[in-house]
């Protein structure tokens, strides 16, 4: 659903939520369903503003509020996370807003982790099989890697060690 995570917000008590959307259809889409659930009373109007700009774009005083100044971003609620953590802009674009937050800022998620461990090539029977093409996807920066998700951990018996965080993000701290 759009703006899944800013309605969460509005409904669980936020006096003032600014939705963030890099893309001007996703945006659009946000804002057609933040004025849907105004209108059925689900939120209160006007608590959910949706901003159409990507995280280099942003800058304080998109956060104004009416007559008020610059918002006190006190807490950061993001879903810009992959199979691969970073794989999504998470690091740039935490980088980006990073000035215009509250030093006492908290992030929904706290943290972020990908483990990774060398395990044995599954049979090379698997990849020609009709579910491989299923299990296929490009992540990454550039969408340069391409992982293969069998939907879950590999079997222990694959594993050639236990696994390891090969990323390990405390946005918190």
């Amino acid at each position: 659903q759009d703006a899944l995570l800013a309605l969460a917000a509005a409904r669980a008590g936020a006096q003032c939520v600014m939705a963030v959307e890099g893309s001007q259809a996703g945006a659009a889409a946000a804002q057609k369903t933040v004025r849907e659930q105004e209108q059925h009373g689900e939120i209160p109007r006007g608590v959910v503003r949706v901003i159409a700009k990507s995280s280099h774009e942003l800058c304080a005083e998109d956060f104004n509020q009416q007559g008020e100044g610059p918002a006190t971003i006190e807490v950061l609620v993001h879903e810009l996370l992959g199979f691969i953590a970073s794989s999504e802009g998470i690091v740039p674009a935490l980088r980006d807003i990073l000035p215009i937050l509250s030093p006492s800022c908290i992030s929904v998620p706290n943290r972020a982790q990908t483990m990774i461990a060398p395990g044995v090539a599954p049979p090379l029977a698997l990849f020609g099989s009709s579910q491989a093409l299923r299990w296929r996807q490009r992540v990454g920066p550039q969408q340069k890697y391409l992982l293969f998700s069998l939907g879950g951990a590999l079997p222990a018996g694959m594993l050639l060690a236990e696994p390891q965080p090969w990323e390990d993000f405390d946005f918190n701290g």
